[in-house]
């Protein structure tokens, strides 16, 4: 907008205020006006900082020197326009093209092995969602066993019946039969289970990662790694009790390696029945790929595989779990077990921790992040879930 485009813009808006303010007008007519000033108000604005803007183009340009050089024409690509020229009234042209010879040391690759290294001028892009490979899950966990948490970790007692009190028939006149029950008190301790990790100062700082957010996430899956194992195999002696570990044996298979379904059905007798009606399998990856492929008499799979998410598989009618960090089967381990997981109790004290220190290593511009998770693992009640053993 020049100059005397806004000198009359100017004077509209000027018209527009005092028509807005002259009471002497009608009501509508003032309103009118008044919209007017707000419209020309905003294109004034506009135009005035157009204006400025187009003064400081201008200054910039007047105090610079551009130098320009004629280009260099370049015979591959003239070649390329005079084949692609349209046909003139002298005719069409030919369409031959004359590549131009060059030199080896002139020509360029990719590939910065090549001694003229083109691929210099390339560059690669980071992509920032970090990808995580699949870990197992606890098929334990997925049972789900009964969970106990508290914020301190002190060592926790529970009084058990071990075994009834037993009563008996007698004659007329005879003594009753004396009988006591017996009383266990199993405990929960907490065994801490942990790592950590150090990050220099120049990875958190030029990191295109969110470094915080990965940092937290694989904490987490190594601590989720670690309670799967000492939940599927831990001895109990300084570590939680596995629960096949600690599950009496149902059921001796004749193998040392495989087992038969008549062996799995003789494992699910073996519990009470109240048991079975609760009960659920869990197994080894390579026992669950046994039963995988069990058939009755007539061909037909006794596996059942999940129909939805969120659904497990079934096998006799009952949950079938998976956990990778089970035993496997091998002579004396028990890579199955089938029971009421609610009497495996897991304890947990005060829930993962994930902390950062920029002290320790801090004449070695490092961070540390150290990460943790208290737990503890008993089954209770061991009638109440079995394991089948191999031979």
């Amino acid at each position: 907008m020049n100059a005397a485009e806004l000198t009359k813009l100017h004077q509209l808006y000027r018209e527009a205020g005092n028509a807005a303010r002259d009471e002497s007008q009608p009501e509508e007519a003032r309103d009118k006006a008044l919209v007017d000033v707000v419209d020309l108000r905003e294109k004034l604005d506009s135009a005035i900082i157009e204006s400025q803007r187009d003064r400081e183009v201008e200054e910039a340009r007047s105090g610079l020197e551009i130098m320009t050089a004629a280009p260099v024409a370049n015979p591959m690509i003239q070649a390329m326009r005079e084949w692609a020229a349209p046909p003139t009234q002298d005719g069409p042209k030919s369409r031959a093209i004359e590549i131009p010879l060059t030199r080896a040391n002139e020509e360029w690759f990719k590939d910065t092995g090549q001694s003229v290294k083109a691929g210099y001028t390339y560059t690669s892009e980071l992509m920032t969602n970090l990808i995580f490979h699949e870990n197992a899950e606890s098929g334990v966990l997925a049972a789900g066993p009964t969970y106990v948490d508290t914020n301190h970790g002190r060592t926790l007692l529970w009084p058990m019946l071990a075994t009834d009190a037993g009563a008996a028939q007698t004659a007329e006149r005879s003594p009753a039969t004396l009988t006591y029950p017996v009383f266990s008190q199993p405990q929960l301790d907490a065994y801490r289970q942990d790592g950590y990790m150090l990050l220099t100062e120049e990875l958190i700082r030029d990191s295109e990662l969110n470094v915080w957010m990965a940092v937290t996430e694989v904490a987490s899956r190594a601590l989720a790694t670690k309670v799967a194992s000492q939940l599927a195999a831990g001895t109990g002696t300084t570590m939680p009790d596995g629960l096949p570990i600690k599950a009496a044996s149902g059921k001796t298979a004749a193998s040392q390696t495989v087992f038969t379904a008549d062996e799995l059905i003789d494992l699910y007798l073996s519990t009470m029945p109240g048991v079975r009606m609760r009960g659920k399998w869990i197994c080894g990856s390579v026992a669950f790929a046994q039963i995988f492929k069990m058939k009755d008499g007539e061909g037909r799979y006794l596996f059942n595989p999940a129909v939805a998410a969120g659904v497990p598989d079934t096998i006799l009618g009952k949950p079938l779990f998976e956990d990778a960090a089970y035993p496997a089967c091998t002579n004396a381990l028990k890579p199955v077990t089938f029971g009421d997981v609610s009497s495996y109790y897991v304890r947990r004290i005060g829930g993962v921790r994930i902390e950062r220190d920029d002290s320790v290593a801090f004449t070695s511009f490092e961070t540390t992040v150290r990460f943790a998770l208290y737990i503890d693992a008993d089954l209770f009640d061991t009638s109440r879930v079995k394991a089948l053993t191999m031979a």
